[in-house]
């Protein structure tokens, strides 16, 4: 259900279902250059702003859709709605049901979410570390679609693997103060007394307890590094987007 495009020099991945387009698109096919090197959709990352808005502009004609709707993002568990220009940009998931525009989430390791209903009325996306998995977004989620009538599905696209993600003690300390034993042995691997969090595990978990997943993107953003931008791999790097688009 996934197709790998290249149009030109630009190369992303697509899915769709019915009136729903899904992306994600590959480092592969922008402007920028070093360490940016070449389509990095992050304007909050040091890349030149005017090359970053190249890539954005070569995005939209390729795609065909007038507007990208981005945000701030601050590992947060905040969700956006975004109904018209005056929306509030600064969050970690943003929900429409507004069509031909592109919803988007830039990414360089965290884990992006797509979601949208069975009869392709609404969207969201949602960009999810370990931050946004222990500040519970995914129950947040749940609490604003797990009562609407059509079915709910989700994809889950590249993020880094549990294998590439030892993170500190002190993380692992903080997810057993607010989950389950149960649950936290399913997402952390202890080797070497390093501790390994497997988010897509994580958010599987949670979701698929009221909503029904749809095939993902299981691409590792540290392994891949020809396609994919990792902030654990190379620090001063650019970012990945995906997007949702309900289209006409």
């Amino acid at each position: 259900m996934w197709q790998k495009i290249k149009i030109e020099d630009l190369v992303f991945y697509k899915f769709n279902y019915k009136k729903i387009n899904i992306y994600f698109f590959t480092r592969q096919g922008g402007y920028s250059r070093d360490n940016y090197f070449s389509l990095n959709l992050s304007y909050e990352v040091g890349d030149e702003p005017i090359l970053v808005e190249k890539n954005y502009q070569k995005i939209k004609e390729i795609v065909k859709v007038k507007e990208i709707i981005t945000l701030k993002q601050i590992h947060s568990n905040k969700i956006v709605i975004f109904k018209d220009e005056d929306f509030d940009k600064v969050g970690d998931g943003i929900i429409t049901q507004k069509k031909n525009i592109l919803l988007g989430i830039k990414v360089a390791d965290c884990l992006p979410v797509a979601l949208f209903s069975q009869n392709c009325q609404i969207i969201g996306i949602f960009h999810i570390g370990w931050r946004g998995l222990y500040l519970k977004i995914c129950e947040k989620i749940i609490k604003l679609f797990k009562n609407y009538q059509e079915k709910i599905y989700f994809l889950l696209l590249p993020s880094i693997e549990q294998k590439c993600y030892p993170v500190d003690f002190f993380i692992y300390e903080k997810f057993n103060k607010i989950y389950e034993e149960k649950f936290n042995q399913k997402i952390f691997l202890k080797k070497n007394n390093k501790y390994f969090l497997d988010l897509r595990k994580g958010v599987r978990e949670i979701l698929s307890k009221y909503f029904l997943e749809l095939p993902g993107l299981e691409l590792c953003s540290f392994c891949e590094k020809e396609e994919l931008y990792s902030y654990r791999r190379d620090k001063i790097t650019g970012r990945n987007l995906a997007g949702i688009q309900i289209i006409f």
